[in-house]
Parts: structure tokens; C-alpha cells; sequence
């Protein structure tokens, strides 16, 4: 058995289209990595959704796509 979760990467995952695809890709078990612009508190709400959606095996991560620190490892993707 394969234990690898694949890996999805997202722009504009807090709304719209964007949304609607990170939740249902967390419902299969992908791992999500999504960009915002400017709304911190939806793109939040979205990983909190993903991971209430499949807790073991998908983790969302959000990226502020106009901060250079949250594209580091020091930055957004590591705190979620």
C-alpha cells in the first residue's frame, strides 16, 4: 500500500473556485496549499473546513501571496 497523500497547490483557495477546490480535494485526503491576497480570516476559515473535512490525512496550509515571509518556511505554510 502507498501511505503517500498527494499534494495540491492552489491560488485563490479563501473564495470562489479557489475555495470550493481545496475543500473537495481535502475530502479525498489531499493535502492542500493555497494562496490568499488579502483576507487572512477566510483563508483561515477554509484550512479550518479542510481539515475538518478529513482531520488525518489532510493538512491546508495558506500562503499571503503579497508577503515574501509567508512564501519561507519561517512563514504561513509552517504555522498551519
Amino acid at each position: 500500500m502507498n501511505s503517500r497523500v498527494p499534494i495540491a497547490i492552489v491560488t485563490g483557495g479563501s473564495r470562489g473556485l479557489g475555495r470550493s477546490t481545496v475543500l473537495s480535494l481535502a475530502k479525498r485526503g489531499v493535502r492542500s496549499i493555497f494562496t490568499y491576497h488579502f483576507n487572512r480570516a477566510e483563508a483561515e476559515k477554509v484550512a479550518g473546513l479542510a481539515r475538518e473535512a478529513a482531520p488525518r490525512r489532510s493538512r491546508c496550509n495558506s500562503i499571503r501571496v503579497m508577503s515574501a515571509r509567508s512564501m519561507t518556511s519561517s512563514g504561513a505554510c509552517a504555522r498551519h
